[in-house]
């Protein structure tokens, strides 16, 4: 509606349509009514523009035919309020490798925000891993690490871990704009892809690494489509307890790194990887490991590795037997609550705890493990010190 059309609609009516108004020309109430339709005129123009934008939002986020659009707009608003809520808990109590209360019932709720069907598609959802994405690599990009190591949590299963000479990047994705994803890379010193599905590797930050001379590892089943890259990716032999070395860091850090010959499901290649830094950190990192044969080389790797840091996909092949096999220092589980799954394969935080727990709840009746474990949310970090594990 343009402000011309307004002002039709909402015009003082002239003398031949009310003669009353023309006796009170110029009285105060006249004068008062002028003022009050002009106001009602202007301030129509000045949020029109803003209903009509809430109106397209809203159909845009539309998505079940038995909600209305007032009920869209209701979970909006509690996703808002829950999500505010939960930030402020997590930030009471950020990550420890000890439980603690109140930290566990913020991840609980927001599995119960994540687990509504359309949720990502949600305004309040979205600002929500945005903003604490956009934090996480702003951490990244002026955090020095002395001893230990820093591992953040991104999406899914991406992780970062820096120690004081390098920082290292697993199966990383896409989930920011061009510029914070680039201010990413130029952080990192090499990356490590698990298998091929594409919630865990994108081709621009393939593109972006080897443009800044930096090694991307992968599967040898990933990139054959595409010539260019196979050659200029590295491809490691899948080989138990095995370690090459890798340079980084215009080959002045090497690393060792074993590419255990995993699988997701039956044959679909899964490289689970252990990095071994300079300063003696081990971290392994599974991908999407679940196949039952690969115990034969999972329940023994803690016999030829003092691994520090294990990141599961948490809903692997039996994670306690797989904890007893790796024996490391501590648990950071990944995976949880990604919002490409479907529903009822979008794991929770709360199965991460009760597999931890043991509990007959679950369909795999998980046995339970005494490991420490550390549960993150996207964006969240945790510091490893080896002399807080003795």
């Amino acid at each position: 509606m343009s402000l011309n059309s307004i002002l039709i609609e909402l015009r003082v009516p002239k003398q031949d349509e009310c003669s009353w108004v023309a006796s009170k020309k110029n009285s105060v109430m006249y004068v008062r009514l002028k003022f009050s339709l002009l106001l009602i005129c202007l301030l129509l123009v000045q949020f029109m523009p803003l209903i009509g934008q809430e109106n397209v939002q809203l159909r845009d986020i539309h998505f079940d035919p038995n909600l209305t659009e007032e009920q869209n707009r209701f979970l909006n608003r509690q996703a808002h309020v829950l999500l505010e809520y939960s930030s402020g808990l997590l930030e009471k109590y950020p990550p420890l490798s000890k439980a603690q209360e109140g930290r566990e019932s913020a991840l609980f709720l927001l599995d119960a925000i994540l687990h509504e069907p359309h949720a990502m598609k949600r305004p309040p959802v979205q600002r929500f891993l945005k903003d604490r994405l956009t934090n996480a690599i702003n951490e990244i990009a002026y955090t020095k690490v002395e001893k230990g190591a820093k591992i953040w949590k991104l999406y899914n299963h991406s992780f970062v871990v820096r120690t004081s000479s390098v920082t290292i990047a697993f199966d990383l994705i896409r989930t920011q704009s061009e510029e914070n994803m680039r201010k990413l890379v130029s952080q990192c010193d090499i990356l490590l892809i698990s298998h091929e599905h594409g919630d865990h590797w994108e081709m621009e930050i393939v593109r972006a690494f080897l443009e800044q001379g930096k090694p991307v590892l992968a599967p040898p089943s990933l990139f054959r489509d595409d010539d260019a890259i196979y050659k200029q990716v590295t491809h490691l032999e899948r080989r138990s307890h095995w370690a090459e070395k890798i340079a980084v860091k215009g080959d002045k850090v090497d690393l060792e790194v074993v590419t255990y010959p995993g699988h997701q499901w039956g044959n679909i290649e899964n490289n689970v990887s252990l990095i071994k830094t300079q300063e003696g950190i081990v971290v392994v990192h599974t991908g999407d490991q679940w196949n039952m044969n690969d115990f034969e080389w999972i329940d023994v790797v803690g016999e030829y590795f003092e691994v520090d840091v294990l990141l599961p996909n948490s809903w692997t092949a039996d994670i306690a037997r797989m904890a007893n096999g790796v024996d490391p220092k501590v648990i950071i589980s990944g995976h949880e609550n990604e919002m490409g799954h479907a529903l009822h394969q979008r794991e929770p935080f709360w199965k991460t705890y009760l597999r931890k727990q043991g509990s007959v709840l679950l369909p795999e009746k998980d046995k339970g493990y005494d490991y420490p474990l550390v549960m993150m949310t996207w964006g969240e970090a945790f510091h490893y010190s080896k002399q807080d594990f003795h």
